[in-house]
């Protein structure tokens, strides 16, 4: 789990978004997590946080104690996707149940409802 995904390699990350010279680009890193239940695995918790990324710098910032607490969030089954935007809540929706139509079907209804249809 403590591996860097493609976005972040070569990237050098500080608290201080001043660090990034005003660009950059935000992405989310969301947390998912699932449950099996007697009706068959779900979506169960969430989380998402933020990380901005300016290539040309070489420079990264995100905060990993909000990460390592967003992450221990999700993997007790709560939902906190209140920073999202609408755009990314809608992506993330769809993601979810393109990738396992049936998780989503039996998924966490608080999950549900801060993923909205439209």
């Amino acid at each position: 789990m403590h591996a860097r995904s493609s976005v972040e390699r070569r990237i050098r990350f500080s608290k201080d978004k001043a660090d990034l010279q005003g660009g950059g680009k935000k992405y989310w890193i969301v947390w998912v997590n699932t449950a099996v239940t007697e009706e068959g695995p779900r979506y169960d918790g969430a989380a998402a946080s933020e990380m901005i990324i300016n290539r040309e710098l070489r420079r990264g910032y995100k905060i990993l104690a909000d990460h390592v607490a967003k992450m221990e969030k999700a993997l007790k089954g709560q939902v906190v996707l209140d920073a999202l935007d609408d755009r990314s809540r809608q992506i993330l929706r769809e993601f979810l149940a393109a990738a396992d139509p049936g998780q989503w079907e039996r998924a966490n209804p608080e999950l549900k409802a801060q993923l909205p249809a439209d």
